[in-house]
């Protein structure tokens, strides 16, 4: 007789003891893929696609990807996208659903963010982003 099948006769939770992990989906690679760099995301790729546009249609001065940037002394995170519009820059982060770790980094955000984050959730696939502004905790000239 296996453990766990002694573990069953005895009546005890077999599954306490195990941690489940739900899979990650993620579109392949091709998908995600868009002027030679992989997104994280579909949602992320589509919202690169948008900023092309923009800066090919003269509404933005240019966008950057994958941009590092330092909340407090001991703690840095990569946004996914820095725009620079005519007279202001900001911050742009695509989300699909919430999560712990983004709540932490909006908690930093407020306190230590340079510069504005717009939080662009998508709804569904097609939809209107939903837009959510989080001012930056710095004082700046933005």
């Amino acid at each position: 007789m296996s453990r766990k099948q002694d573990a069953v006769g005895r009546g005890e939770d077999v599954m306490a003891n195990y941690t489940f992990h739900r899979p990650v989906k993620r579109a392949p690679a091709a998908r995600r893929r868009f002027r030679g760099r992989v997104y994280h995301s579909l949602t992320e790729r589509v919202r690169a696609v948008e900023l092309q546009a923009l800066l090919e249609s003269g509404n933005i001065v240019a966008w950057f990807p994958q941009v590092p940037v330092d909340l407090g002394l001991d703690f840095s995170t990569r946004v996914d996208f820095l725009v620079v519009g005519g007279d202001h820059v900001w911050i742009e982060e695509v989300k699909g659903f919430d999560t712990a770790e983004f709540r932490r980094i909006v908690r930093l955000w407020k306190k230590y963010g340079p510069l504005p984050m717009v939080v662009l959730w998508a709804e569904r696939a097609g939809a209107a982003w939903r837009v959510e502004r989080i001012e930056a905790g710095m004082s700046g000239d933005t």
